[in-house]
Formats: C-alpha cells, structure tokens, sequence
C-alpha cells in the first residue's frame, strides 16, 4: 500500500509542476501582451504630446486659438454691419 500512496503522491507532484508550467505559459504569454500594449501607448503619448517638439494637441490647440480669433472678427463684423443697418433704418424711415 505504500507504493501505490507514494505513487499517487508523485503522480499529484507531477501534475502541480506541469500546471505551475502552464501558468508560467500564461503569465509569460499576458506579460508580452502588456509589454506591447505599453510600448504602444508611450509611442501614442509622445506623439499626442510630444516628445520635446510640438505634438499634435499643440498643433489642435494652435488651430482652435486661430479660429477663436476668426470667429471674433466674423462677430464683430456681424455686430458692426448690424449696427450701421440699423442706423441707417433709422436715418431713413420707410413710411
């Protein structure tokens, strides 16, 4: 009887190695997938950001500054064009 338990010991030994194996496999296999996931995320920050040069969110920034500016003179126009039509409905009443 204690060969078969010795036995059954080894056979429980062996099958913890090769599920510590297997889960080696998986760790090894999802710590890639991080590493790659990483690498790609910084390479996505730098170019966002930029990597001690202008990145694209200073270049959006850049341009929305650039069409607040337009869209104040379109405004400003629009009031002052406005204001002369109504100076000048006012100056020349039609009755």
């Amino acid at each position: 009887m204690e060969a078969s338990d010795s036995t059954l010991i080894l056979d429980a030994i062996s099958a913890m190695r090769q599920d510590v194996r297997d889960l080696r496999g998986a760790l090894d296999k999802q710590h890639l997938e991080t590493e790659n996931r990483l690498t790609k995320l910084e390479a996505d920050s730098k170019d966002i950001s930029g990597n001690g040069q202008p990145g694209r969110m200073s270049k959006v920034e850049t341009a929305v500054a650039a069409m607040a500016v337009r869209f104040g003179w379109i405004a400003g126009a629009a009031a002052v064009g406005g204001g002369v039509v109504g100076l000048l409905g006012w100056i020349f009443p039609r009755h």
